[in-house]
């Protein structure tokens, strides 16, 4: 199981439930009624039951219209705790759970991206998943990416200022520059904007009071409207939120190009591929 889609699985099993009363009744009246002697409506009913969690976790995270990385705490969370004993399972329903819980606490790993993630994510950014010393060490993370940003900011500056630097001995030679009235004054006292610190930054993002349309997917718009007031969190979190949480989004693509680009297309301009892709992804 562990190695199968569960999507697949549990469509299979959820249409054979749909119709297992109708089934047997006609099974019946044909007398071959013990052709599904071995198909239990309760073992039948507990597996739709079971597996629907993970069907409904694996069509979010391979969503490709949306950003997903953020949803990996969320559904890992829901599955581990699905996946915990039941006082009215029956043996064989408590195996169940058991080999998937330790297939899901083996198979997912919770990287710090993914926790950064759902740190940008404003409708869930107090991390209230996580214990104390775990929302502070993101937030520490977060912090280490914004100070990352800004000496790379930082050095770009000293870059530009050594090249206009350079530029202005190499114009030496012709003549000075008339040297306006208030220049002297300005060098000396005018307003010098000073960057906000990191730790200011992200304690304006936890102060904010985000509205968020519909459930929240459009994280993109969301920090594109933000990004004046939060200019180094939204540049992480257009990082972060173009990894996607599943590579099926990926492969999906490529398996609609290889059977577009095949032998007796090789011909095939790369507009026309585009398009191809393009009507094959708005279906």
């Amino acid at each position: 199981m562990a190695e199968t889609r569960y999507s697949t699985v549990f469509l299979t099993l959820e249409s054979i439930q749909s119709v297992h009363g109708e089934l047997q009744e006609l099974l019946q009246s044909r007398g071959e009624s013990t052709r599904l002697r071995n198909v239990s409506p309760d073992v039948l009913a507990f597996l739709v039951e079971f597996l629907r969690p993970f069907s409904d976790a694996q069509k979010e995270l391979e969503g490709d219209k949306y950003p997903t990385l953020h949803l990996v705490v969320l559904w890992a969370n829901k599955l581990k705790s699905h996946c915990q004993p039941d006082v009215a399972d029956t043996p064989s329903q408590a195996v169940i759970r058991q080999r998937h819980l330790d297939w899901l606490m083996k198979k997912i790993q919770i990287q710090p991206v993914h926790k950064i993630a759902i740190f940008l994510w404003p409708k869930f950014n107090q991390l209230r998943m996580f214990t104390l010393a775990e929302r502070s060490d993101i937030q520490q993370q977060v912090r280490i990416q914004i100070n990352r940003f800004r000496e790379g900011e930082d050095a770009r500056r000293q870059e530009q200022s050594t090249q206009s630097g350079s530029g202005a001995v190499a114009a030496a030679a012709g003549p000075a520059p008339k040297r306006r009235a208030l220049a002297e004054f300005e060098d000396a006292w005018e307003n010098v904007r000073v960057d906000n610190e990191d730790t200011d930054e992200i304690q304006v993002y936890l102060s904010l009071n985000p509205t968020m349309e519909a459930d929240g997917r459009d994280l993109l718009s969301w920090w594109k409207q933000h990004e004046t007031t939060l200019p180094l969190l939204a540049r992480l979190a257009r990082m972060v939120f173009s990894v996607p949480a599943s590579s099926s989004s990926s492969e999906r693509a490529f398996s609609a190009a290889g059977r577009v680009i095949e032998e007796r297309r090789t011909g095939l301009s790369p507009e026309t591929v585009d398009a191809v892709l393009f009507l094959h992804d708005a279906k």
